[in-house]
């Protein structure tokens, strides 16, 4: 998502007004359920999007622990317990208590620009959490969009069959009044029973495949798939040029986050050329001392003092911790190379696709009211005894050829506009952005 995209990232899995609603929809029979309604339940329930979510959120804290080292840090002692003392001298041994109690503070005056590294690094790790949690959020809401449309398109589909199933019942009945009166054979009835067996297949499949998607839409969105509406595509339009591909890359949360991980290790590797160097703190204490050595009257002490504290000689542990961050350096820049063509490929697939589907409107919308005019044509003539059973039938398979077409297209480039929004980081603003979350 792009920087300034709104707060429904920062969405709690807390109750929601939109969500509660939501739930309660969900369990009536018929209630209309939209796109935009499904992503915002998904955004705050979709275990993947949580994992993300706390991910970013430990990588937040971290920025807190480093903070914590410029603060002073102010500890204490009590300790009680059974002293024995042995004098040589008389050979006397006694039994006393022995009790301690004691504070001290310490506060980093100094240290060269380690801690400071330490901190930038930090904040690299949270930018790289937060960009590997958009990431997230895009793809699971692709996810989520791209089976929405499946089970939406399933439903049109299964409308369309039903149709194709009711015409041709109503041309069986035909065929067999024909038959009945002495103008058509057995054979034609036996034909367009076939044909009307056959449409019920189709429409049974249709039916399998939609259940097949019910059980992915509920594992996505934990809600059953009831009356989709359709979403307005004309507020997700979307243009596929390789000209603009830079931006895309430039505002791709993947991308992004490979690169704010390689500033991560950028700043890391920095943290570890400073931690050779020494740091220099203030420390105090002070301590209440009874029966010490046997002793009864109570003793108190005080101190402070600056320290001077720093490594001779490590081993070699932070040479070859940094040569091991300069190697996932390396890798992080393959991955990025890799993601990036596979980015150019989806950009290009996805103007393929809307090309390849916009081209094909004209001609399948032409299609479709042509058959419609043979179909009624045909059906006229079937009456009349100047068409045969096969024109019609086939007639009729064609209207429903074209119409599934139709569907199949239109479908194709709502999900080719979903998939540019998705590339580009913009698929949750485009979903999420009018709610106020």
């Amino acid at each position: 998502m792009v920087a300034d995209s709104k707060n429904y990232l920062d969405a709690s899995a807390t109750s929601h007004p939109q969500l509660e609603q939501m739930a309660a929809q969900n369990t009536k029979k018929g209630a209309k359920i939209s796109l935009q309604q499904v992503a915002l339940v998904a955004l705050q329930t979709n275990p993947t999007i949580d994992i993300a979510r706390w991910q970013k959120r430990d990588a937040e804290a971290g920025v807190g622990i480093t903070t914590a080292k410029f603060r002073p840090k102010v500890e204490y002692n009590i300790a009680s317990g059974p002293e024995v003392t042995y004098d040589t001298k008389t050979e006397i041994g006694e039994d006393h208590t022995r009790s301690e109690i004691g504070l001290t503070l310490s506060q980093l005056l100094f240290d060269f620009g380690k801690t400071n590294a330490e901190l930038d690094w930090s904040k690299a790790l949270v930018s790289s959490a937060d960009w590997r949690f958009k990431d997230k959020v895009e793809n699971t809401l692709y996810e989520i969009t791209d089976i929405y449309l499946t089970v939406l398109e399933l439903d049109m589909l299964l409308q369309n069959s039903y149709a194709n199933q009711a015409a041709h019942k109503e041309t069986y009945r035909l065929v067999k009044l024909n038959a009945d009166a002495g103008n058509a054979t057995q054979a034609d009835v036996q034909k367009a029973y076939t044909r009307l067996e056959n449409s019920k297949t189709q429409s049974i499949e249709l039916v399998s495949q939609r259940q097949r998607n019910e059980s992915e839409f509920k594992r996505l969105t934990g809600l059953v798939p009831g009356n989709l509406t359709m979403p307005d595509w004309r507020k997700h339009d979307a243009q596929f040029q390789l000209g603009q591909s830079e931006s895309y890359v430039r505002r791709n949360p993947k991308l992004r986050s490979i690169l704010a991980d390689m500033e991560s290790l950028r700043k890391q590797q920095e943290a570890l050329q400073r931690s050779y160097l020494p740091q220099i703190t203030l420390e105090g204490s002070t301590s209440i001392k009874q029966n010490i050595l046997g002793e009864n009257p109570v003793r108190g002490d005080a101190k402070a003092q600056i320290v001077l504290r720093g490594s001779l000689y490590d081993g070699g542990d932070r040479s070859a911790k940094i040569d091991q961050i300069n190697a996932r350096l390396g890798e992080a820049e393959a991955r990025y190379r890799q993601a990036r063509r596979d980015l150019e490929r989806d950009i290009r697939d996805a103007a393929r696709i809307l090309r390849t589907a916009k081209d094909r409107q004209n001609s399948i919308y032409q299609r479709i009211n042509a058959s419609e005019d043979v179909v009624r044509l045909y059906g006229e003539q079937f009456k009349a005894g100047n068409r045969t059973i096969f024109e019609l039938l086939d007639a009729q398979q064609e209207l429903f050829t074209a119409k599934a077409e139709q569907i199949t297209n239109q479908f194709d480039i709502l999900r080719a506009k979903y998939a540019g929004h998705q590339l580009s980081g913009t698929l949750g603003p485009t979903l999420l952005g009018d709610l106020d979350i």
